[in-house]
C-alpha cells in the first residue's frame, strides 16, 4: 500500500495522484468518490491487463461485507466513466470485458517518488499510442490527442471562423470611432 501512495499516473489530459486521492484534468481538480478512485488506481497500475471482477470485489469490500456486488461495481464504473468522459460503447480509457472484468486501454505514464519526494522512475504502459525517444524520455503528452477530439464538420468550422472575423471587424470599427 505504501508504494501506491507514492505514485502519480498520467493519461490523456488526466492526472491521478494515488497519495492524495485526487484526480485532475488539465490541472483542474475533479470530484471522485473513494471507491471509484480505488478502482481507477487498480486499473492504472495494470494498464492493458484485465482486472477481474473478483479482484475488484476483494479490493473494495471485505469478505464479511454483504453488498449487491454487481450493482455496486456497475455504479462505481459508471461514476468513473462519467468523470473521465468515457463510454462503454466507445471506450477511450476503460474497456469492459463481459462477465470477466475491466481493462485500462489508454497509455499511462507512471511517475514514482521516493520518500524525499524526488522523482524515481517513469514508465509508460499500454502504450500503442505512446512513444519513447532515443534518450528514453516519454513523448506522451498531457494534451488531448487528435483522435480523442470529436469530429467537426467543415461548414461549422467556416461559420465559426466567419464569426471571429466579424467580431474582429467590429472591434476595429469601434477602435476607429474612438
Amino acid at each position: 500500500m505504501e508504494a501506491r501512495q507514492q505514485k502519480l499516473f498520467r493519461f490523456g489530459a488526466y492526472e491521478a495522484n494515488a497519495g492524495t486521492g485526487e484526480i485532475r484534468k488539465s490541472g483542474a481538480r475533479l470530484r471522485l468518490q473513494e471507491q471509484p478512485f480505488q478502482v481507477l488506481i487498480l486499473l492504472l497500475e495494470r494498464p492493458g491487463q484485465v482486472v477481474t471482477r473478483e479482484e475488484l470485489r476483494n479490493e473494495l469490500w471485505t469478505a464479511d461485507t454483504f453488498v449487491d456486488f454487481d450493482h455496486g461495481l456497475n455504479t462505481i464504473i459508471n461514476k468513473l466513466r462519467e468523470v473521465l468522459g468515457d463510454s462503454a460503447a466507445n471506450p477511450r480509457f476503460i474497456e469492459t470485458l463481459a462477465r470477466r472484468g475491466y481493462r485500462f486501454v489508454a497509455p499511462v505514464e507512471t511517475v514514482e517518488f521516493d520518500s524525499g519526494g524526488a522523482r524515481q522512475s517513469v514508465a509508460v504502459g499500454a502504450g500503442e499510442r505512446a512513444e519513447r525517444s532515443s534518450d528514453g524520455s516519454s513523448s506522451a503528452s498531457l494534451l488531448t490527442s487528435a483522435e480523442e477530439l470529436p469530429p467537426v464538420r467543415r461548414p461549422v468550422v467556416r461559420v465559426l471562423f466567419l464569426l471571429i472575423q466579424l467580431m474582429y471587424l467590429g472591434f476595429y470599427i469601434a477602435a476607429l470611432a474612438l
